[in-house]
């Protein structure tokens, strides 16, 4: 399994499938145009000034949660050989601030909910098709490769109240947490040994796995663990 202190090796060299199944993704050297994100550490100020009204306070309802954001097919990979991912975005859907009461900007609202949560969050707009990315692995022995991606998403309401509660603007939210992108590579060949048991792993290994290969083992251990 993977070793989180393990170093990334060269970007010209490819990833054994048994050295690990999920991965942070800083440890893929083949994977293109990572960014990093930093949170700002300035002071937070409790009260808000909006086009609205000056000194008003947001309240939240959040729930976070993990989602796939690029799921391949099972790919058949003899031994020996190379298997090259698609990389293809599933389930698309944009970062957005929606208003049900009154009109408050994505902009304020996007704001506040990073000083609400203290993490960097995608931008109004940004679509979790940008989450794609160039992978490679070489398989030592014959498999059936499921490449994925995931962040963890974050979504509910917010409730923007004014100064003796003169006004109130609410609405929606969904968004992700930028530094949260994780890669795997499933093989539907392998049994739990040889799988990750993350969220993420599971969702892949039920999406794309056929019934009865060894890989779905992974999910009745989890459904016995939940017993």
């Amino acid at each position: 399994m993977f070793d989180p202190q393990r170093k990334p090796q060269r970007a010209e060299q490819t990833h054994h499938r048994r050295i690990a199944r999920t991965y942070p993704v800083a440890i893929f050297a083949t994977i293109m145009a990572m960014s990093g994100c930093i949170t700002s550490s300035e002071p937070q100020n409790k009260h808000t000034t909006t086009a609205t009204c000056r000194g008003g306070e947001f309240e939240w309802d959040i729930s976070t949660s993990w989602r796939l954001t690029v799921l391949d097919e099972a790919k058949i990979v003899e031994a020996g050989s190379e298997m090259v991912a698609d990389s293809i975005p599933f389930k698309t859907r944009k970062s957005e601030a929606r208003s049900t009461q009154g009109t408050l900007s994505s902009e304020i609202v996007f704001e506040e909910l990073e000083k609400h949560l203290k993490k960097k969050v995608a931008e109004p707009g940004t679509s979790t098709a940008s989450e794609k990315r160039v992978m490679g692995a070489h398989f030592p022995e014959r498999g059936q490769g499921v490449y994925f991606r995931g962040v963890k998403q974050i979504s509910g309401t917010y409730t923007f109240t004014c100064p003796h509660k003169a006004k109130e603007n609410k609405g929606t939210v969904f968004t992700w947490e930028t530094k949260s992108s994780t890669t795997g590579l499933a093989d539907c060949l392998l049994g739990p040994d040889g799988n990750s048991k993350s969220e993420l792993s599971k969702m892949a290994i039920t999406s794309r796995c056929p019934k009865g290969t060894p890989a779905r083992a992974v999910l009745n251990d989890s459904e016995q663990a939940d017993q």
